[in-house]
């Protein structure tokens, strides 16, 4: 029991208490992406099924850097979508993540490496800023480390790691709330401007946590102005609202780089927007579901086309939050006595990001069609009103929403702790023992958590890097690569899907411009390009080429002036993904023809997964 009194006391003295809990999730973050230390180097943790997305990724680490390092603008590229290039306002850059990866990369030259090191990194900080946040509520260091373990490994973050990292960095979202209540209890204008600061970089990472991390904002004014009105404060209350032009203005103004030509992009129509699909929102035996990785549990198989909602346990929706964290912050609900109480909003913000990601009908598994005597009817949510806001309504996924559910959840669970505790110190039937029984009891808490929330082991995929194109990455000159079968890919598709997905793969490799490329958000026009320049047209293969060539795509004179024009040097012709898909069949071996024959290139490499051709008669200086 000396061991549990003296973890209470370290955890509670500064600096020392800091270190141990990030040393604690250190601990935990090897643990719960196990094995993936012991393959740090060469493999990343993903979806085997899905791994674009990780692909799509690596290349937003490695785009910033040489994009911030190179001084020009991260949000817009000609490395992929060359010759034009595309905007990348509405992609989803992770442009902090790419920052706090170029010391990495500088230092390791290595992408997948500095990935690794960094999500281990962002799972620590996701732990200290979210036991900074609940200790400031609880002023109770283990029922904040309690709370941090929550949300920092919680099974819908977990999941993500396999391959949206935009949606795992959840390490800003602590820091918002904690400068909100900070400038609330204090009034100062610099920890609104904190707030605000942090506003924008949580949109950098992510423009859909920063729609929802304003939504917080708004609930947070509401329910302390009503809080103010009620008990007559005229002092805080309009101290709270002096802090609203500041935090929005900081917001704003640091984070207008982006947010001002993404909202231009929005509005313009070019770029195409799916409405939230509700087949993508939450349910009820969701939130009670166990993640399908739990224990020695596999990742979720795709799920066929046309199915009507998600089923629990799929990569959407997968919101597991725990029966611990339940059953503890239904005991902070019930220690509720006032209108102003500590778990008062916590509880009102927990319940309105819950209902939101229910989407626009309330479903209970795979039905949202109840039937009560006879009468068969459904049940509308709160997300039809978001749905009709203009703008913040554009968001793919609606269960993601529940992330705030999970951190407001994660501080309730951590009231609900030091509830238990403050109720056991004062049984008078533990006498002297309390001071060994309280501690205890912190610890079992945990360790039901991390029983709910186990991981490992994780799916780990070994990616290449293909020595050939590292060369390439050395030559000097100014040329661009086609990956064939192209493609490009955003919500519309032109060209090859796999091929698409490919570009992104590779061109992270050899950093030359290439014709494909995969991004979330890209112009319409940008895609269609491929439909009309004479020998790319062909070589995108729509279709599986159900076609010939057609009169231009056989005129080599006028194929080979077209290469020429956008500087091609390279065609590299796949068979296989990195994970061992196929990326074609028979027509792959037109294509071929056709390089060699129309394009007249000439083959300078070969393996199972690839065929690198050359422009003979491309200018050796490259100029």
């Amino acid at each position: 029991m000396v061991v549990f009194i003296n973890l209470r006391r370290r955890l509670l003295r500064l600096p020392a208490g800091w270190l141990f809990v990030a040393a604690f999730f250190l601990f935990w973050a090897v643990v719960q992406t196990w094995p993936l230390v012991l393959h740090a180097t060469d493999s990343i943790i993903n979806w085997p099924h899905r791994p674009e997305d990780s692909w799509q990724y690596l290349w937003d680490l490695w785009w910033v850097k040489h994009s911030l390092l190179s001084l020009s603008n991260p949000f817009h590229t000609d490395n992929l979508f060359y010759p034009q290039g595309a905007d990348l306002y509405l992609h989803t850059l992770t442009t902090v993540n790419g920052v706090m990866s170029i010391p990495l990369q500088v230092v390791t030259g290595n992408v997948i490496l500095s990935w690794n090191l960094l999500a281990i990194i962002l799972f620590v900080l996701s732990g200290l800023t979210t036991y900074a946040l609940s200790r400031r509520i609880t002023g109770n260091g283990a029922a904040a480390l309690v709370s941090a373990y929550i949300f920092t490994f919680s099974p819908f973050v977990l999941m993500r790691l396999h391959g949206h990292w935009n949606i795992s960095t959840t390490w800003l979202l602590p820091l918002f709330p904690l400068f909100l209540l900070r400038f609330h209890d204090s009034g100062r204008l610099r920890e609104a401007l904190f707030a605000g600061a942090c506003w924008a970089l949580i949109a950098y990472n992510s423009l859909e946590y920063a729609i929802d991390a304003g939504l917080f904002l708004g609930l947070f004014l509401v329910y302390w102005s009503l809080v103010h009105l009620r008990a007559r404060d005229w002092a805080r209350l309009p101290a709270l609202w002096r802090g609203l032009p500041v935090i929005a203005g900081a917001g704003l103004i640091l984070g207008a780089p982006l947010l001002i030509p993404a909202l231009l992009s929005v509005q313009s129509g070019d770029v195409s927007l799916p409405p939230g699909s509700e087949s993508l929102s939450s349910d009820l035996a969701a939130l009670v579901t166990p993640s399908a990785l739990w224990g020695p549990g596999e990742l979720p198989a795709p799920v066929p086309p046309g199915v009507q909602h998600f089923p629990a346990g799929d990569i959407e929706n997968t919101v597991f939050l725990g029966f611990t964290a339940l059953l503890l912050g239904a005991l902070a609900v019930l220690s509720i006595r006032r209108l102003s109480g500590r778990a008062v909003f916590w509880a009102v913000v927990f319940v309105f990001f819950v209902a939101l990601a229910m989407g626009p009908h309330l479903y209970v598994g795979d039905t949202k069609e109840f039937s009560l005597l006879g009468v068969s009817f459904t049940v509308p949510m709160p997300y039809q009103i978001y749905d009709k806001i203009p703008v913040i309504s554009s968001r793919r996924g609606i269960s993601r929403m529940i992330v705030f559910g999970h951190l407001w959840l994660s501080v309730l669970a951590g009231i609900g702790v030091d509830v238990l505790q403050s109720w056991l110190r004062g049984r008078s039937w533990l006498r002297g023992s309390y001071k060994q029984v309280v501690p205890l009891a912190a610890v079992v808490i945990l360790g039901l958590v991390i029983l709910e929330y186990w991981n490992p082991p994780n799916a780990i995929s070994r990616l290449e890097t293909p020595a050939v194109f590292e060369a390439i990455a050395d030559e000097p000159g100014d040329f661009a690569i086609l990956d064939a079968p192209v493609g490009r890919s955003t919500w519309t598709l032109s060209g090859s899907q796999p091929g698409a997905l490919l570009a992104d793969y590779y061109a992270r490799i050899y950093g030359k411009p290439t014709v494909g490329g995969y991004l979330s958000r890209a112009p319409n026009e940008d895609v269609t390009w491929l439909d009309n320049p004479p020998g790319i047209k062909y070589l995108a293969c729509p279709a599986q080429c159900p076609r010939l060539p057609d009169a231009n795509d056989r005129n080599a004179a006028l194929v080979k002036d077209t290469f020429r024009k956008y500087r091609i040097k390279y065609v590299a012709l796949h068979y296989i993904t990195p994970h061992g898909w196929p990326v074609g069949g028979a027509e792959l071996t037109k294509l071929d023809g056709y390089i060699r024959t129309v394009l007249q290139f000439r083959q300078v490499y070969k393996d199972n997964n690839f065929t690198l051709f050359q422009d003979p008669d491309f200018p050796a200086s490259g100029g």
